[in-house]
């Protein structure tokens, strides 16, 4: 499958595609060019993708993030989806599941989750939650 390298330019709601090219060396050499133009306040990177893949990156993802209730009982994070979120990634980052237990500025404590896409995160924030407390208690 071909090959094309798209200069990117910003980030979150600033971001976007400055210049396609069908060869990193030219792409390189227009972003090294873009820097010097806009300032090395540009943030601006080279992404490779592949031109009309037959199937979805590899590294889909899920997301999810819940409240810990009462006896580590999983709630929905009041302001962010209920359903775990599916994303892609160019790599396998997120094949390893990835559960963040924290508490927040308003003493709510929440477990945030990553994992790949065919995996449970319900399950995974419940074990994290569950290690959290055994240490907690001292008993792992």
């Amino acid at each position: 499958m071909p090959t094309i390298y798209l200069v990117t330019e910003g980030d979150y709601s600033s971001y976007r595609v400055t210049a396609a090219f069908d060869d990193r060396d030219l792409a390189e050499s227009f972003r090294k060019t873009w820097n010097d133009v806009a300032g090395s306040n540009a943030y601006n990177d080279v992404e490779e993708f592949e031109l009309n893949p037959t199937h979805p990156p590899i590294g889909m993802y899920k997301e999810a993030r819940y409240r810990v209730g009462v006896g580590g009982t999983l709630l929905p994070d009041l302001g962010y989806s209920e359903e775990p979120r599916v994303y892609a990634a160019k790599d396998r980052i997120w094949m390893e599941p990835k559960a963040h237990v924290y508490c927040r500025g308003d003493g709510i404590w929440i477990v945030s989750v990553r994992c790949a896409a065919d995996q449970d995160p319900h399950k995974i924030a419940s074990d994290a939650v569950a290690q959290h407390l055994a240490e907690e208690a001292g008993i792992a």
